[in-house]
């Protein structure tokens, strides 16, 4: 009988211990709160199942006697099948609770915020990492780098000493090399054109190819609106300078077969110098007497120029908001204060850099200053160019960095983008580097590693208005526009010409720059030339007569023999007059040597195409003329 009472006051107090457990479990659950670690879960089922009397405890849970437990632990789930539904699986809540149907969205919640814990830290290390740690420059605080001492000689370097002529100056950047080589291939690419030679096209020789430069020199100053209209006889553009040089046909000749290299050994498209090859001489020839020839001043800039054409080309560059939006684009490197061209580079499209990560601006500039690091000079760049990165690079290389500047590149301070009232500065320092963010009618950002947080106070054109502007924008404004000075003088009297051909217009934009290097070097040398502008003129109109009095000199001396050059050899009749030679049958049939030489009555030239072939002399002849040409020796 005292078993039997203690298993009734057992199933009493162990039901009465459920309906408290499910009622505290719903409450729970009703408030929305709920314990997600394994270790929470644990402790909910440790206090479901051992909150018991401790007296209570030691008599149930740990009797000796086994067959009373047993029969508890029936009794138990006997008194629990009798219960609602919903306390069958109270003895695992923790579990439980953790797997019901819309935990799942909730454990995904809680990946969402370790994700997002998980990224913050990630974004905390980066910063961490990086080493441009950027603090607010209050007060004054002057760059030391804004009093480094330049140490280079200016001006026009001892190959140019003792020179006086406009031309003397011109064939230092364009020399006799470049000349000799257009002879050869301008005499080549005719031959390719007519192996036959049946067009009566005399080789060309240097003077020549200086003649044809200074007349397009001299058209660049008298421009007419069609080509023959230089050779007109009378009216109001009449010209008898152009005709005494040149006759138009002979000029149109010249213009046809002005070429540089030879177009057969052109590489395959893979090659490195496929697009390029035809213009690899000049660019060759005059980046190396452009960078040799003139030391430029502390101050220079990068920026962009575009060849306008629309040619037929693979790297021409649409840019809508260019005055001509197709082109050639070049990329240069120019003294600020006299817009002499230091360094260039044709951009011919994507390709594979040293270090792509840093991007096609980070590239450019560093091949167009190589030859200028470790100098001390200052570079001004617009915000294609300037980011953290390249401005820390070049202040490695102990060159200075000034340039405007976009508000999304990399390694900037988080508070840059922050509103400003109008003309208020903000700036921030990383030891040497300085950026600033300058409120006018826009939001202005720019970068220095040699400027500090000082300002000036700028009048206007009209004197009526002052503006507080911080030095970094004002030196910026100022030395930027070397490229576009550079530009400006080309387009004066620029050379160009309408043609299909995209490799003339860029031999002659190349040949502009030379003009314009040339001119500011000789004025550099001669101080009594200052007026850039004004003596312009005059420095082409005397470098085109002096590039064509060559050619007049020879013609008024014809028994004098001009120098020795590379250009094609004097043709010889005596292969022609030597030995046997016997016709056979060609396949193609091609105009007869002889008989184009020859004249009808109303001077049309004799047009009579043959089959009849020398092997020996490798030419077309009639049957009618083949013993005359072989045997007469002035057919």
């Amino acid at each position: 009988m005292a078993s039997q009472k203690d298993n009734l006051s057992i199933r009493q107090v162990m039901a009465t211990l459920h309906a408290e457990n499910e009622s505290e479990l719903d409450s729970d659950l009703s408030s929305g709160i709920e314990e997600e670690t394994d270790s929470s879960a644990d402790e909910f089922q440790a206090s479901s199942t051992c909150n018991v009397d401790p007296c209570f405890q030691n008599s149930v849970f740990h009797s000796d006697d086994n067959p009373q437990q047993e029969s508890c632990n029936s009794d138990i789930t006997a008194t629990s099948d009798n219960e609602p539904r919903p306390s069958t699986s109270r003895a695992s809540v923790g579990p439980t609770v953790r797997g019901r149907g819309k935990a799942t969205g909730r454990g995904k919640a809680t990946g969402r915020r370790r994700g997002a814990n998980a990224n913050g830290t990630q974004a905390q290390r980066n910063a961490e990492e990086s080493h441009f740690k950027w603090i607010p420059a209050t007060g004054r605080h002057q760059n030391p780098n804004a009093d480094k001492p330049f140490l280079e000689k200016v001006g026009p370097t001892r190959r140019l000493v003792g020179l006086t002529e406009p031309i003397e100056y011109f064939l230092a950047f364009f020399t006799m090399n470049l000349v000799n080589e257009l002879v050869t291939q301008t005499n080549l690419y005719h031959d390719q054109k007519y192996p036959d030679g049946n067009d009566n096209f005399t080789p060309v020789c240097a003077e020549e190819i200086l003649a044809y430069i200074g007349v397009v020199i001299a058209m660049g100053l008298y421009k007419l609106p069609k080509l023959d209209d230089y050779w007109k006889r009378n009216g109001i553009s009449h010209m008898p300078w152009f005709s005494s040089i040149f006759s138009r046909t002979r000029f149109r000749a010249l213009r046809r077969y002005f070429h540089l290299r030879d177009s057969t050994k052109r590489p395959d498209k893979n090659h490195k110098d496929y697009k390029l090859y035809q213009v690899i001489p000049i660019i060759s020839c005059l980046t190396a007497t452009f960078g040799s020839l003139y030391v430029p001043s502390q101050n220079v800039s990068i920026d962009e120029m575009l060849l306008g054409t629309k040619c037929r080309v693979s790297f021409t560059q649409y840019m809508p908001k260019k005055p001509k939006r197709f082109g050639i684009k070049l990329w240069a490197l120019c003294e600020a204060k006299t817009g002499y061209c230091c360094a260039f580079q044709v951009y011919t499209g994507r390709e594979d850099a040293a270090r792509p990560e840093l991007g096609l601006s980070y590239r450019v500039v560093f091949d167009l200053m190589k030859n200028y690091l470790d100098k001390g000079y200052r570079l001004f760049i617009d915000n294609f160019y300037t980011s953290v990165q390249l401005v820390y690079d070049l202040l490695q290389r102990l060159t200075y960095a000034c340039g405007t500047l976009r508000s999304n590149r990399k390694n900037l301070p988080s508070q840059l983008k922050e509103q400003l009232g109008t003309g208020e500065p903000k700036f921030w320092r990383c030891d040497n580097l300085v950026v600033t963010h300058w409120k006018d009618k826009r939001d202005v950002f720019a970068m220095s590693s040699m400027h500090g947080n000082d300002s000036e106070v700028i009048t206007n054109k009209r004197g009526d208005k002052q503006t507080t502007k911080p030095k970094m924008i004002c030196d910026y404004n100022e030395n930027m526009g070397g490229v576009d000075l550079c530009d400006q003088l080309v387009s004066y009297y620029n050379i160009s010409k309408k043609s299909c051909k995209w490799t003339q217009r860029l031999i002659f934009r190349l040949i502009d720059m030379c003009i314009v290097n040339s001119l500011v070097a000789f004025t550099a040398n001669n101080p009594a030339f200052k007026d850039v502008y004004r003596k312009h003129k005059v420095f082409r109109e005397t470098l085109a007569h002096q590039l064509v009095q060559k050619l007049l000199d020879r013609r008024a001396n014809p028994n004098v023999a001009s120098p020795p050059g590379p250009g094609r050899p004097a043709q010889t009749n005596e292969k022609r007059l030597l030995g046997k030679h016997f016709a056979s049958r060609h396949d193609v049939r091609r105009r007869c040597v002889a008989c184009s030489t020859k004249r009808t009555a109303e001077g049309k030239y004799v047009d009579k195409k043959t089959n009849n072939y020398c092997h020996k002399c490798e030419k077309h002849i009639c049957q009618m003329c083949f013993e005359k040409y072989h045997t007469w020796s002035n057919v």
